[in-house]
């Protein structure tokens, strides 16, 4: 009797610790699914402002869109689906471009790895189609303010830079922009 007991106690015991740790599987799931699609909402939202400028997505921004999803957030299948949502939305919302990008510090926490991304990408998708008009201009501004990066008086050159390294590339490449 009493090994009995003793063993439906110590059963009793690990079955409770069983359903505690499956309990907090779970919460974390949930946090981390919520965290995944607050981020890609914030990333594809910015995304979907800088280009809702010129009107929609072209086939030149389109490659650098593709080629952000595959090789730069190495998206799932899942995650492909959800950031082209992301995108469409924010192309048709009325939220701001700034909201977006207040929402992507935010989950990021000011880390510099994936504030450093998300520069390089708006400025490779602002320059998709070979120029950088004056609202994209604006829009980066933006992106640089709300990332905590030096204002454009302390940093006159942050866009020209990208424009010009742009012009060398073709020149290095021996072709022109229209090639």
């Amino acid at each position: 009797i009493p090994g009995v007991i003793i063993g439906h106690a110590i059963d009793s015991g690990l079955e409770a610790r069983m359903r505690m740790k499956r309990a907090r599987r779970y919460a974390q799931n949930i946090a981390a699914a919520r965290f995944n699609e607050s981020f890609i909402r914030s990333v594809f939202g910015m995304f979907g402002k800088l280009v809702a400028i010129n009107g929609g997505l072209n086939q030149k921004e389109k490659s650098v869109f593709d080629r952000i999803i595959n090789e730069g957030l190495r998206l799932t299948k899942q995650g492909k689906k959800a950031s082209v949502t992301a995108f469409n939305d924010a192309l048709k919302s009325s939220r701001s471009f700034s909201s977006y990008a207040v929402e992507f510090m935010d989950l990021t926490k000011n880390d510099s790895a994936m504030i450093n991304f998300m520069l390089d990408s708006l400025l490779a998708l602002a320059l998709a189609d070979g120029e950088l008009s004056s609202e994209e201009k604006r829009i980066l501004s933006i992106a640089a303010d709300v990332f905590g990066l030096p204002k454009k008086e302390e940093q006159p050159n942050l866009f020209n830079t990208a424009q010009s390294e742009t012009e060398d590339a073709y020149q290095v490449l021996g072709c022109k922009k229209t090639d």
